[in-house]
C-alpha cells in the first residue's frame, strides 16, 4: 500500500523536491502528503454523500 501512495504522490506532484535545505525538503514532503490525504478524504466523502446535489 505504501508503494501505491508513493507512486500516486509522484504522479501528481513530481518525483523530486525543489528545496535545497533538509528542513525545507521535509516540509515540502509533508505538504505533499497532507494534500494527498485531503484529496483522498474529499473523494471518499463525495462518494459516500447521498444528497441529490452531489
Amino acid at each position: 500500500m505504501n508503494e501505491t501512495v508513493n507512486a500516486t504522490i509522484k504522479q501528481k506532484s513530481g518525483a523530486f523536491v525543489r528545496s535545497r535545505r533538509w528542513w525545507k525538503q521535509f516540509r515540502e514532503l509533508v505538504i505533499k502528503c497532507v494534500v494527498h490525504n485531503v484529496e483522498r478524504g474529499l473523494a471518499i466523502s463525495h462518494k459516500e454523500c447521498e444528497c441529490p446535489y452531489c
